[in-house]
C-alpha cells in the first residue's frame, strides 16, 4: 500500500512538472510574441521621439476602423509633444520578459511597460496587444494627452511654420504699431476679449465691461518700460491650447511707475495657432500682466 502511494505521488509530481514547463511548441509560440511585442514596442517609442503618427499605422492590428486608426494616431500625436516625454523611452525588454508562456499562447494581451524622460517622474503605459495568422499587433494604448497650457515640444518643421507670423507680431508690438497689428494681422474673432476677475476684483470692484478691445491692450505697450525685446528663438516656449493648437508664448519684463509698477513684472504675449485645412493658421492673441485690465 505504502509502495503504491509513493509511485502515485510520483506521477502526480510528473504531470505537475509537466504543466508548469512549456511543450517546444509552447514555447517556441511565447519566444516570437516577446519578439514581435518587443519590436512593436521599440518602433512605438520611435514614433513618440520623432513625432511622427505617420509610423504608427504599421504597427496597429489590421481589424481597427479608419476612425479608430485616426483616433490613435492623434493621440501618439498629440502626446508626442509633451515636454514631459522628451527623450521618451520604455523598458521593452523588461515588460515582454516579465510575461509568463502561458500567456502568450492566446491572441490577446494587455501589458503595462514602465518608461521615462529626460526629465520629470517616470511613468506606465498601457498597451492591448491581438494576434491574428501568428502576428501581434497593437489594438489600442493610453499615453499621456496634454491639457490647455501644458508645456509642449513643437517639431521643428511646425517652429518655422509659425515663426514668421510670431516675429511680425512681437516686431509690430515693440514698434507701437496697434492699429496695423489690429486690422492686418489679428482675425476678426480674435479682437475682442473677455475681462477676467478675481475672486476679490468681483467682491470689491465694479462689474468690468462685458468685452475689451485688444486695440487697448496693444497701445497700453507701447507706454510699458520694457528694456529688452530679446529675439522669440531665444525667449519662445509653446503650450498646448485645445482641441488641438499650439500656443507660442513669449515673456518680457517691464516696469510703469506712472502706474505704480514700480517692481519687474511679466507681459505674458499668448499667440495661438491651429491647424487646418490650409495648414497651420494664427487664431489668436492675449496679452497678459498686471498692466493689462482684467487679464
Amino acid at each position: 500500500m505504502g509502495r503504491s502511494l509513493k509511485l502515485l505521488g510520483a506521477a502526480v509530481c510528473v504531470v505537475m512538472v509537466g504543466c508548469a514547463s512549456p511543450t517546444p511548441r509552447q514555447q517556441e509560440v511565447a519566444d516570437a510574441g516577446r519578439e514581435q511585442v518587443a519590436a512593436l514596442l521599440d518602433s512605438f517609442v520611435v514614433a513618440m521621439r520623432e513625432q511622427s503618427a505617420d509610423l504608427l499605422p504599421p504597427l496597429l492590428s489590421p481589424v481597427l476602423k479608419r476612425h479608430e486608426v485616426r483616433r490613435l494616431c492623434r493621440e501618439l500625436t498629440l502626446g508626442s509633444m509633451l515636454a514631459r516625454y522628451s527623450g521618451y523611452t520604455l523598458e521593452v525588454q523588461e515588460a515582454v520578459d516579465d510575461v509568463r508562456w502561458k500567456r502568450w499562447q492566446g491572441d490577446r494581451l494587455e501589458l503595462e511597460v514602465d518608461g521615462s524622460a529626460t526629465v520629470g517622474k517616470p511613468f506606465t503605459e498601457e498597451f492591448v496587444f491581438v494576434k491574428a495568422d501568428d502576428e501581434w499587433r497593437i489594438l489600442d494604448f493610453e499615453i499621456g494627452q496634454p491639457v490647455r497650457g501644458d508645456p509642449i515640444e513643437v517639431p521643428a518643421e511646425l517652429e518655422m511654420v509659425l515663426l514668421p507670423t510670431v516675429r511680425r507680431i512681437i516686431e509690430k508690438l515693440e514698434a507701437g504699431e496697434a492699429a496695423s497689428l489690429h486690422y492686418e494681422v489679428l482675425p476678426e474673432h480674435s479682437r475682442y476679449r473677455r475681462p477676467i476677475q478675481t475672486w476679490w476684483e468681483r467682491l470689491t470692484q465694479e462689474a468690468p465691461p462685458p468685452v475689451i478691445m485688444l486695440m487697448q491692450d496693444m497701445k497700453l505697450v507701447k507706454v510699458l518700460q520694457i528694456e529688452d525685446w530679446p529675439e522669440p528663438e531665444d525667449v519662445l516656449h509653446y503650450e498646448f491650447a485645445p482641441p488641438n493648437g499650439v500656443t507660442a508664448v513669449y515673456e518680457v519684463f517691464y516696469v510703469w511707475p506712472a502706474a505704480g509698477i514700480d517692481e519687474a513684472d511679466t507681459l505674458r504675449i499668448e499667440m495661438t495657432f491651429m491647424p487646418s485645412d490650409e495648414g497651420w493658421v494664427f487664431y489668436l492673441l492675449r496679452l497678459r500682466g498686471e498692466a493689462i485690465p482684467y487679464s
